[in-house]
């Protein structure tokens, strides 16, 4: 019976570490808002869009990009994340959700912006729960 020899127990180095603020995702507060605008008395026909990435499900190392697409097939560049509509006035509301840390607008996302409320939708960017019920009330919601 032969034993092994042991061997020798390293030393590790203590971690550093570099304190950072909290961060909370965006698809955290994404759900946080569908959630509520669910349960919003006002509030119809809320809806998710769709636009981003997507794990292959033959290769698990690939990702596959998908996203909206408009009539002729190209990929629509700067849609909002939640759709809904206020029953009331049948105003449509379109949500672009954000990180709390404060990510910018893409020159779509203002583009896109722009065109909406040109068109007399609500349009918001908001980053907690708490936005998004102080947008609805500045819109009389």
């Amino acid at each position: 019976m032969s034993t092994r020899p042991q061997r020798p127990q390293r030393k590790s180095k203590p971690r550093s570490f570099r304190l950072r603020p909290d961060r909370v995702p965006e698809r955290l507060v994404l759900n946080a808002i569908m959630t509520y605008l669910t349960m919003h008395p006002q509030v119809s026909m809320v809806e998710r869009v769709n636009v981003g990435l997507l794990k292959n499900p033959r290769n698990p190392n690939a990702w596959v990009g998908w996203s909206v697409r408009d009539v002729n097939g190209d990929p629509v560049r700067g849609k909002v994340d939640i759709q809904a509509v206020i029953r009331d006035t049948g105003r449509a509301l379109l949500v672009e959700c954000k990180s709390p840390d404060g990510a910018k607008l893409t020159p779509e996302q203002e583009a896109y912006r722009d065109a909406a409320r040109a068109a007399g939708c609500i349009w918001a960017v908001v980053s907690s729960v708490d936005e998004m019920v102080l947008c609805l009330r500045m819109n009389g919601v």
